[in-house]
């Protein structure tokens, strides 16, 4: 007789990677304000991120930041909408500082729920000031 062996097999499922692109839709390569204390129109600063493999069950964190604020010449109006792929609702907004360079970019932090998060920053994105 042959010995029985009686036993559970297993094999190990992994998800596909899980990846994410950043791209910045902005119109124009310089978002100019109008004036100051005058936001820039919403849509002026425009990103979107492509995330692919996980879960599929995405979350998008996004925030606008400042990277150079010229000197007081902008300042973030509004974040916008923060959980979706596209990042197209925050502002900025003229200070007093009128013609100097200033510069911002957007953040996003991407979920699937189960892979560790992806972080994706923009490169800067020049505003000017109109006066």
């Amino acid at each position: 007789m042959l010995p029985i062996s009686i036993g559970v097999s297993s094999q190990s499922v992994s998800a596909p990677a899980f990846a994410a692109s950043l791209s910045n839709d902005c119109p124009e390569p310089e978002v100019a304000l109008f004036g100051q204390g005058v936001p820039s129109q919403q849509g002026a600063l425009d990103f979107s991120v492509t995330p692919s493999g996980g879960s599929g069950s995405y979350t998008f964190s996004w925030q606008l930041q400042i990277v150079d604020s010229g000197g007081g010449m902008v300042s973030i109006a509004s974040q916008g909408t923060t959980n979706q792929a596209a990042f197209s609702q925050s502002t900025v907004v003229g200070g007093f500082n009128q013609g100097l360079f200033a510069s911002v970019r957007a953040k996003c932090i991407v979920s699937d729920g189960v892979a560790s998060n992806i972080t994706l920053e923009s490169d800067p994105v020049g505003v000017i000031g109109l006066y």
